[in-house]
């Protein structure tokens, strides 16, 4: 079964209404376009990392799966995919990652790592 998680308490960056976000190394924030929904055949850029700001569609729910798993659901409901479970690149799949998956299968699993250091 799923259900939201708080890391709050023990990560600062959580939003108060209890959402994360993702921010790359330099800064910017990942954004699911649209807010969410978006796969290979309705638009080529279902995601991007060019926001310096958090939006809406900067916003994702983190949803805890059990056994150290996560997904995180966009603002439309839909979930972020890594296509084929992860380690394709733009050579091998125009769109690695999407947001336009309905449930939670294996390739909408993730696992949080704690990183020192920014």
């Amino acid at each position: 079964d799923s259900a939201r998680y708080d890391f709050g308490h023990r990560w600062p960056n959580f939003l108060p209404d209890g959402s994360c976000t993702i921010q790359t190394q330099g800064g910017f924030y990942l954004t699911a376009v649209g807010g969410g929904g978006i796969g290979e055949p309705a638009n080529t850029h279902p995601v991007h990392t060019d926001q310096t700001a958090i939006g809406p569609e900067e916003k994702f729910t983190l949803v805890a799966l059990g056994k150290g798993l996560y997904a995180f659901q966009t603002a439309k409901g839909t979930f972020v995919t890594a296509v084929g479970g992860g380690g394709k690149g733009e050579a091998a799949n125009k769109l690695p990652i999407h947001t336009d998956a309905r449930k939670v299968g294996g390739w909408e699993k993730f696992i949080i790592v704690p990183v020192k250091g920014k």
